[in-house]
């Protein structure tokens, strides 16, 4: 058996170099070879909605969920000599991949697009112009919440030859983000026909929808500075508000996905299917949240089993639903062979139809009950609805029945008597229904310090270079570094390094470290 892990594990890390070399040429080609005053913006955009979302290829999602799935502890993975990012070792190699690449690659797309829909252009449409600007905004919101400090006013500009462009600060970007949400919510208008149909993946040209999306996507990051600058954190958030947000799981921003067309298939149903990924599993922690097994901070728990459960997380080979602790050493793995029968993957995202969300009405509701909770004023409703129809939008959304879930959940809510215990039971809720967006529930874990992820101790644990504290971020790619050296190692400095324990801008909540592995 203990032969057998081992096999396996080189077997991976052969796949992956692999991989990983024929991802390397592809970034070294341009994929952009298109006339940017000639180029259809509808195609631009469209692509610019795939890329980082459905990725282009395996490579792409193993890092993806190699980086994000473990800090997020969504994952972890039984090969961690090959997959290191788990043991808080390296998160590099495999998010430049994933991440940083097809994002990057989005950006010149994006730009292109904007400028051919612009007033003047030969596409002048100010709907469709509204539409790609809110989603440069998730992408570069994507990015900032990852690195820190990135390139902003001179993103995206590689296709004309520039680079090496000029990084600006986290808030810098953060300010420039919330003002061209005002530029793009200024400018849609339902009056206005737009084009973007069959090239809207999300909402076939539905412009009361994107003004949805686009306030949901404020609220996220006027919640996401909390901590840091709370006046902004409220004036963004009261604007959304108003604004008009998702109201039913039918506002949804999802991304269809299809069996038949290559690399449209759900991330996860790609990830499954390749012999080099299965070494990942899902986390003990997020299984045993939905056993109803979580100890919270007031000593209770939830009602019982969430009927989440049995929709999201497969049987294992014995039949059963089991998630594996984080952070296991080779060494632990080489001994317990017997994590690969006993671990279970995902369920409903390993169908490839299943569709990727990228906002939810979940997610919004429970970003207004940290508001109401937080005491931002103007913003009418309680938390305690805000927090159920939070908990029926998520269960409903995956073919879920509610049943007395949610009130029983909310009941154990009302109960709850101190203002950061409240907090914690949105967050872990919140945790759930966003799943599997890794990207986002590690950046809400840095923000809020939850879902708990305690500092790990032990011989049978890997500690890596934080000494088992987990990550707050991201370091640069070094490709990025190789080509756009003096950019990158200023902000490396303005930030105080580039390791996986130096934090964005925004972080400045001190993790909850209740609970020791």
């Amino acid at each position: 058996m203990k032969n057998t892990y081992i096999i396996t594990s080189f077997l991976v890390l052969i796949f992956f170099a692999f991989s990983c070399t024929d991802r390397l040429e592809d970034i070294n080609e341009d994929p952009n070879r298109q006339d940017a005053t000639t180029a259809d913006p509808g195609f631009l955009f469209a692509q610019a909605v795939q890329l980082p979302v459905l990725k282009e290829n395996f490579s792409q999602q193993i890092g993806y969920i190699a980086d994000f799935g473990s800090f997020s502890h969504y994952f972890t993975n039984l090969a961690p000599n090959a997959f290191q990012a788990d043991g808080y070792v390296n998160a590099n190699t495999y998010s430049d991949f994933g991440f940083w690449n097809p994002y990057w690659k989005a950006l010149p797309l994006l730009n292109q697009a904007l400028n051919s829909t612009a007033i003047g252009s030969e596409f002048n449409n100010s709907n469709n112009n509204a539409m790609i600007r809110i989603w440069k905004v998730y992408v570069l919101s994507r990015l900032t919440d990852a690195y820190g400090n990135i390139p902003f006013d001179e993103s995206g500009n590689g296709v004309e030859g520039d680079i090496a462009p000029t990084y600006e600060s986290q808030q810098a970007v953060y300010d420039k983000l919330f003002l061209e949400l005002d530029k793009a919510l200024g400018n849609l208008a339902t009056e206005v026909p737009g084009f973007f149909t069959t090239q809207d993946i999300f909402f076939n040209g539905d412009i009361g929808k994107w003004r949805k999306f686009g306030n949901a996507l404020r609220l996220r990051l006027a919640m996401r500075v909390r901590y840091v600058d709370e006046a902004r954190s409220k004036a963004e958030a009261l604007k959304a508000f108003n604004g008009g947000l998702l109201t039913s799981n039918a506002d949804n921003a999802l991304i269809r996905t299809s069996s038949v067309q290559v690399n449209f298939e759900q991330p996860l149903y790609q990830l499954s299917i390749s012999p080099a990924a299965q070494t990942f599993k899902l986390s003990a922690s997020f299984v045993n949240f939905l056993k109803g097994t979580r100890m919270f901070l007031d000593g209770g728990n939830t009602s019982g089993v969430d009927p989440r459960l049995d929709i999201l997380v497969a049987n294992n080979a014995l039949g059963q639903k089991e998630g594996i602790t984080n952070g296991y050493t080779a060494q632990f793995h080489a001994t317990n062979p017997q994590f690969f029968a006993t671990g279970s993957f995902a369920k409903y995202h390993n169908l490839p139809t299943t569709p990727v969300t990228v906002m939810s009405y979940a997610e919004a509701q429970f970003l207004l009950a940290e508001a109401v909770l937080a005491g931002y004023s103007g913003i009418s409703g309680t938390v305690s609805q805000y927090y159920k129809n939070g908990i029926g939008a998520s269960i409903s959304s995956v073919g879920g029945t509610v049943g007395n879930f949610a009130d029983g959940e909310t009941t154990l809510f009302d109960s709850t008597t101190t203002t950061e215990a409240k907090l914690e039971r949105v967050m872990y809720q919140k945790w759930i229904a966003i799943f599997p967006d890794a990207h986002e529930a590690f950046a809400e874990q840095r923000r809020t310090g939850y879902p708990v992820i305690a500092k790990r101790s032990g011989a049978n644990f890997s500690l890596g270079v934080t000494d088992g504290t987990i990550p707050n971020r991201i370091p640069y790619p070094q490709g990025e570094k190789n080509v756009n050296g003096a950019n990158v190692n200023k902000a490396i400095t303005d930030q105080g390094g580039d390791d996986l324990l130096n934090k964005v801008w925004w972080d400045k909540r001190t993790t909850q470290d209740a609970w020791e592995y």
